[in-house]
């Protein structure tokens, strides 16, 4: 579908997006990088970038980052509009999609009399949606959510395109941020554990016993090691 749809420009945006990512310290460092470049590359008006919680067959979006989108109606989605959303639908969520419109779910001349566009969307300016579902193995990590107007077109197959090639990198990225704060919440935990032991220093080894994460401590205590060693 790239090869069809998108182009080599195409092509170094998503590269960019990714290298941007990678550079970011944090998951919420990742998801406001991530949204000030889609801004550009995808000409949104408004953007948000959801964490996606809890295992089947409940789940929540939590940790939200948004662009031209306030708390308040952020708060309103997640209490109440949330379970109207055609896009956030448990078939779609937990399936192999990775990337799809607002155009590909609902019937428009049916969809603009409802409660979820007039009462949420329309108050917000937003007519056209593409979501982007970050996914490891079909289990939801996060989603991407990107809103343009009225006055605007419609998300085309060449945007589709430049999403559907880009999930695959913003999943691997998320994957390590999350797996680096997950290693630097467990040290942290260690080392509050550890205050009362006589000796301070902090080592994690992976399955393979290799160093995750060494403390400060822990290098000193090793250097000291090797230079007794000699």
């Amino acid at each position: 579908m790239f090869e069809k749809d998108a182009s080599l420009p195409d092509l170094l945006e998503v590269l960019n997006v990714a290298r941007a990512g990678l550079e970011s310290k944090s998951v919420d460092e990742l998801q406001r990088v991530v949204l000030r470049y889609f801004e550009r590359v995808f000409q949104c008006s408004n953007s948000s970038y959801f964490l996606i919680e809890n295992p089947p067959p409940q789940f929540s979006l939590e940790r939200v980052v948004t662009r031209g989108i306030t708390q308040e109606w952020v708060r309103l989605y997640q209490q109440h509009y949330q379970k109207q959303d055609p896009l956030v639908r448990r078939p779609i969520v937990f399936s192999d999609i990775t990337v799809i419109t607002l155009e590909e779910v609902v019937s428009f001349n049916k969809f603009l009399k409802s409660e979820y566009y007039n009462d949420f969307l329309k108050p917000q300016s937003i007519r056209h949606i593409l979501t982007m579902f970050l996914k490891s193995d079909r289990q939801p990590l996060g989603a991407v959510g990107l809103f343009r107007p009225s006055y605007a077109s419609s998300f085309t197959a060449r945007d589709k395109a430049k999403a559907e090639l880009i999930v695959p990198y913003l999943v691997g990225i998320l994957e390590e941020k999350m797996l680096s704060n997950h290693i630097m919440h467990c040290a942290k935990v260690f080392e509050s554990v550890a205050l009362g032991w006589p000796h301070k220093g902090i080592m994690l080894l992976n399955d393979s016993l290799e160093p995750i994460y060494v403390s400060d401590e822990a290098h000193v205590l090793m250097n000291s090691l090797c230079r007794k060693e000699h």
